[in-house]
């Protein structure tokens, strides 16, 4: 299910879609509706961003699950790195009616809400990474 809205995004973008799965037989509970809002903010987010490809990694691991979506852009600036998720904050995007600044932010509150948290950072060898992770 999250994998074919993925595809289905990241092609409105013109940009590939791969994923990984670790642990991918262990059984989860949680509220699917939730998990789906993150995760295709996230990967819209990513494919906005991206040059090329976005990537999700999927981890369920003891009372947790962690979905991370990585892409192949320029990654965070500074300051995104810090207010990224703080509502309202859009960085660059000066076209309020494509991005208001919400996304990130809602994502962080529900992830939270689930016993979770948001992390934004930059990946090893660049673009953005995004955990969104949630209490099982």
């Amino acid at each position: 299910m999250l994998n074919n809205s993925a595809e289905q995004i990241v092609r409105q973008f013109d940009k590939s879609f791969a994923f990984s799965i670790e642990n991918a037989n262990a059984e989860i509970n949680l509220d699917a509706h939730v998990v789906m809002q993150v995760f295709e903010n996230l990967v819209a987010n990513a494919a906005r961003y991206a040059t090329h490809q976005v990537n999700a990694r999927y981890v369920i691991r003891g009372d947790s699950m962690h979905i991370t979506v990585t892409d192949d852009g320029h990654g965070f600036s500074e300051e995104a790195l810090d207010k990224a998720a703080l509502p309202f904050y859009r960085g660059d995007m000066w076209d309020a009616t494509e991005h208001r600044g919400l996304g990130l932010y809602v994502c962080k509150v529900l992830s939270e809400i689930h016993d979770g948290s948001l992390q934004v950072e930059n990946g090893p060898h660049g673009g953005g990474c995004v955990t969104a992770s949630f209490g099982l």
